[in-house]
């Protein structure tokens, strides 16, 4: 296999678990959205951050700039497409697309990460190299998750909670937003 290294195969597990998460979400009951989302929007961060402190940054140290700066830029678009979701109510119809939206950049990135930019972490480090580097990518995710819960619990507040913290932040629209809406937003720039 091309690319068979602890790197390269760690990633492309987690790639297919946040593609069934996203799949799954499509199907789920509207009272299910909720936990599937959390659960989904934990694993894809957890995962696209860590990445970016350990692949891409290793790939620049190896002289890929582009590459790096490529697949940086498209988390840049999916983390924008699950903002997206996220300001929506689960109810809302829009919601379906906006799901279909993230599941094409999810899909698109994993796509092109898969080839050319392991192919470049393949071509430009060795494989003592790819090997420390699964290590400290799972490291870094698991980091990734802690900030993530300790960040974000604000699925777990009301919305005259998540409104004073809105009003702290000077969230223009907060008066007008959904409970998500004000979720999303404080994810955002909270």
């Amino acid at each position: 296999m091309k690319h068979d290294n602890k790197i390269f195969r760690t990633l492309v597990q987690q790639h297919r678990e946040v593609e069934e998460m996203l799949a799954r979400l499509q199907s789920v009951d509207v009272d299910e959205r909720e936990p599937s989302c959390a659960q989904m929007r934990t694993a894809l961060l957890s995962h696209a951050r860590a990445e970016e402190t350990t692949l891409y940054a290793a790939l620049e140290r190896a002289g890929e700039m582009r590459e790096a700066k490529h697949v940086k830029r498209e988390h840049r678009e999916i983390e924008d497409a699950l903002r997206e979701l996220e300001a929506l109510d689960y109810t809302d119809v829009r919601w379906s697309n906006a799901l279909g939206k993230l599941t094409d950049a999810v899909e698109h990135h994993v796509e092109e990460e898969e080839s050319v930019a392991f192919d470049s972490a393949a071509a430009s480090m060795d494989e003592s190299e790819l090997d420390a580097l699964a290590d400290r990518f799972l490291a870094q995710q698991e980091q990734e998750k802690a900030r993530l819960a300790d960040e974000d619990d604000y699925d777990d507040r009301s919305k005259d909670e998540l409104m004073e913290l809105a009003r702290a932040h000077a969230i223009a629209g907060r008066s007008t937003m959904t409970k998500q809406q004000l979720i999303a937003a404080l994810r955002t720039n909270g």
